[in-house]
């Protein structure tokens, strides 16, 4: 088969590989859509350590094509996505429910073969069958949504309150339509790219700010007569949009570290201030236990991803693209990849 691989910084390119054969308990999966994540272009520029080579590859759903062993419940011609984040279920945190911190923790496209490939195997556990209503098209988002989700909860948003989101990517485009399902009555969107903030109107933000051409804090702060929001989700992983979070938070306010900064990064705070106001940081990694609630938001239709899909295009096409994005001369927000 075809696999799109990285065999080291900075050089991916379309070969032949063998297509993988599922063991006991595996499932083999056509892939038909998978997206480009930010991590996907972190380890294509040596950003992020992983064995190479490396098929990369985490958002996708696909078709069932074979199965192993021991599997049941699934068979040929199914239409799944999967949870690329797979846990052992026997360790301590595993135990403790906990499964995003399982010692034993791996990821198909990051630690083993992904779906930038015309076939992908995985562990049957990891197998979801999609609702009826839901297109292949759409669940291809189900990855991100379902860690989008889990932020959310973390978040603890509550009716009638004023949310802060930081970057207008993928990822902050579906906390603005999960905050205004939570609730939210006022949804502050900000991003330095203007026509990412005219998607952010598109979908329902209150109000949009360019932190480039006008103050974050000042724009905030006429906003919600002074006070500062209620929840900051800070989903551009710098350590500019954590300050700026902070900052706009109000008394009792909940900034969510959502975005991945690099991991050398630092930000000062005041110890005094997270006192003095009972801020709370709180992190949001990954998607334990919500795959599920992702795929029953995407089939009710109350997520909308299409306004997210930028470019759709074939495998052949992905090295050249890959290549854009890293160097960040596309302008793009969801691309998907079509390998079969």
């Amino acid at each position: 088969m075809q696999a799109y691989v990285i065999s080291r910084p900075l050089k991916g390119e379309i070969i032949e590989i063998d297509t993988p054969k599922p063991k006991r308990g595996w499932v083999l999966v056509k892939v038909t859509y998978a997206g480009v994540c930010g991590t996907d272009v972190h380890i294509f520029r040596g950003e992020v350590s992983v064995p190479l080579p490396l098929v990369p590859g985490h958002e996708f759903s696909g078709v069932v094509e074979g199965v192993g062993e021991g599997v049941d419940g699934l068979e040929k011609g199914d239409k799944v996505t999967v949870d690329p984040n797979v846990s052992c279920g026997k360790c301590y945190y595993c135990r403790r429910g906990m499964s995003h911190f399982c010692e034993y923790w791996w990821a198909v496209g990051v630690h083993r073969q992904g779906a930038f490939a015309e076939y992908v195997a995985v562990p049957q556990q990891n197998v979801y069958k999609l609702p009826d209503k839901l297109s292949l098209r759409a669940a291809a988002f189900t990855e991100p949504l379902s860690c989008c989700i889990h932020g959310q909860d973390r978040a603890e948003i509550k009716h009638g309150d004023t949310v802060l989101i930081l970057g207008a990517g993928p990822i902050g485009l579906l906390h603005l339509q999960l905050a205004r399902l939570r609730g939210a009555a006022d949804i502050i969107v900000a991003d330095i790219v203007d026509w990412k903030l005219s998607v952010a109107d598109r979908l329902g933000a209150d109000l949009t700010v360019n932190p480039a051409k006008e103050s974050l804090a000042k724009v905030v702060r006429g906003y919600t007569g002074g006070r500062g929001v209620n929840v900051a989700i800070e989903a551009a992983g710098s350590v500019e949009a954590f300050k700026a979070g902070l900052k706009a938070l109000d008394f009792g306010g909940t900034l969510v570290v959502f975005g991945v900064a690099p991991e050398s990064a630092v930000a000062n705070l005041r110890p005094f201030e997270v006192y003095a106001k009972e801020l709370k940081i709180v992190g949001a990694k990954i998607n334990p236990y919500t795959t599920e609630r992702a795929l029953k938001l995407l089939s009710s239709g109350k997520i909308k991803v299409d306004e997210l899909v930028t470019h759709e295009i074939s495998l052949e096409e992905l090295p050249a693209y890959m290549e854009k994005l890293a160097e960040k001369k596309l302008e793009a927000l969801k691309v998907l990849v079509r390998p079969s």
